[in-house]
């Protein structure tokens, strides 16, 4: 019976959660290993989204991975370099090299905390790395506004001071070029978008204001079809590059969700 019954309290034998132990750490190298040399290759380049897909996926497994056997510190900091590799999204410039080495300590520090877990050792201290990881956010937030034009920056803090809120739309437009301008006349009308200025490359960007603020953007953008948007609203805009900045992602609404994620950078 006293067998049966310590069968009862575990679903694996020793032996089998010594494998699953020995599985987790090997995957955990290898993606680690991996996840390095991609970050290194991003290095003078202006990575887009597809670019760095597979990069944050692979940081969300080990965030995954870690929290499920039980080291959550080291969740966070995959966490945390996962926030990282979004905001590379926002780069203007191409990566650079003090960027790529932030990237390549977490990873570092991450590795070490897996061998350390691997001898059954404490997690290591990851709050510098944290830290560092978020100062690559608000150097992506900044390198993005420092090419606005005076002109640009003057007429959106005009528009403040009139009580509207200042925006950065990015529409995922059709293809063809009569679609595309009926789309961008949709997202302009139903957004209630007063142009400051835009940029016609794929992604559309716009610059512009409106009324009501974020909540008012998510309610208009309901209606919108075919057209995937990301829409930053600057709460506090300055003439200088330093902005606080509040992002809000609108999926299509004509898939089976419509996602919104909001953050202070």
């Amino acid at each position: 019976m006293k067998p049966a019954a310590a069968a009862e309290e575990s679903f694996f034998l020793p032996e089998e959660l010594e494998e699953i132990r020995r599985t987790f750490f090997d995957q955990g190298r290898s993606a680690l290993e991996s996840l390095g040399h991609e970050v290194l290759a991003l290095e003078g380049e202006k990575p887009s989204a597809d670019r760095l897909r597979p990069l944050r996926r692979a940081a969300h497994t080990l965030k995954s991975d870690f929290a499920s056997v039980g080291f959550p510190a080291l969740s966070g900091l995959s966490h945390a370099l996962e926030d990282a590799l979004v905001s590379l999204e926002r780069l203007v410039r191409p990566v650079s090299s003090r960027q790529t080495d932030l990237l390549l300590g977490a990873v570092d520090v991450l590795r070490a905390g897996l061998e350390a877990g691997a001898r059954g050792e404490a997690e290591p201290a990851v709050e510098e790395s944290v830290q560092r990881l978020a100062s690559l956010g608000e150097e992506a937030a900044s390198d993005r506004w420092d090419r606005l034009t005076i002109d640009v920056r003057a007429a959106l803090a005009e528009g403040r001071a009139r009580g509207l809120t200042p925006v950065r739309v990015l529409a995922n437009l059709g293809s063809g070029r009569r679609s595309r301008e009926a789309a961008l006349a949709d997202v302009v009308k139903r957004l209630g978008l007063e142009v400051v200025a835009q940029d016609g490359n794929s992604p559309l960007e716009i610059f512009g204001l409106v009324a009501g603020g974020a909540p008012a953007l998510v309610q208009r953008s309901q209606g919108l079809r075919g057209v995937a948007l990301a829409v930053e609203e600057l709460p506090e805009l300055a003439l200088g590059p330093s902005l606080s900045v509040r992002a809000f992602e609108v999926a299509s609404s004509e898939g089976d969700t419509v996602r919104i994620e909001a953050r202070r950078v």
